[in-house]
């Protein structure tokens, strides 16, 4: 698992499978080890063709634990969703 620190940007790429085809829109939500929501539908940027990417500034305050990013992708009439987990930790 992925490990960030809080306080700092967390940079989350995904690559979409190929058999999605080239996606419409591509967009995040991020929880929290609490199950608060931190971002809600952010629009990820494309950096490649089925490359996507997003970064997210941590506050120092935020809860420690495994967050949750579910990363939505809409290509035409078919959604793909993918989620990943990551772990904040406070920086020493």
């Amino acid at each position: 698992m992925k490990v960030f620190y809080l306080g700092t940007a967390v940079k989350i790429t995904t690559v979409l499978s190929a058999d999605l085809g080239v996606s419409d829109t591509v967009s995040i939500t991020i929880k929290d080890s609490g199950g608060s929501t931190e971002v809600d539908g952010g629009a990820m940027a494309r950096v490649q063709n089925n490359v996507w990417t997003y970064t997210h500034q941590t506050a120092s305050t935020d809860q420690e634990g495994t967050w949750t990013a579910a990363i939505s992708a809409v290509s035409g009439s078919n959604t793909s969703v993918t989620e990943i987990e990551f772990e904040m930790r406070k920086q020493t």
